[in-house]
């Protein structure tokens, strides 16, 4: 356990990881993103195979600037404060007022799928309704 300590206190020493980083991947889940990844056109079942275990995981998404070109008045998303987990990440987070179109980081939690999800309109992004999904997604704080 010693040498566990000082290897760990080695590399917060050498800047090699923030202790913000280590204390993340210590109590986070972290999504995947290749290079492909986009979370303003795609939602977190792109990036994680959900399944019932997956319910109750928290996931940090950083969300880069929204590109100027894109619209997300009318985006594909789905809900009003719990979304499908198809919805896509970005607009879902401007609707929710987690995020401006500046980007940022936020935080997910996997929920259950419901039995319907509600459209609304809310801080400029207009959200569509929806039947019944497997799986859904609400943005939360970080643990």
């Amino acid at each position: 356990m010693k040498k566990f300590w000082a290897v760990l206190l080695t590399v917060l020493a050498l800047g090699m990881v923030s202790s913000c980083d280590l204390l993340d991947s210590l109590f986070m889940n972290y999504l995947s993103f290749d290079n492909d990844f986009d979370p303003w056109t795609q939602g977190i079942d792109s990036s994680v195979d959900l399944s019932a275990a997956s319910i109750g995981k928290v996931y940090k998404v950083v969300v880069p600037p929204k590109p100027l070109s894109l619209d997300i008045s009318s985006p594909l998303v789905w809900g009003t404060a719990v979304y499908t987990t198809d919805s896509r990440i970005g607009p879902a987070a401007v609707h929710a007022g987690v995020i401006a179109t500046s980007g940022g980081t936020v935080y997910l939690e996997i929920l259950a799928g419901q039995d319907n999800y509600s459209n609304s309109t809310a801080n400029g992004v207009t959200t569509m309704d929806y039947s019944s999904w497997g799986y859904s997604y609400r943005f939360t704080t970080a643990n």
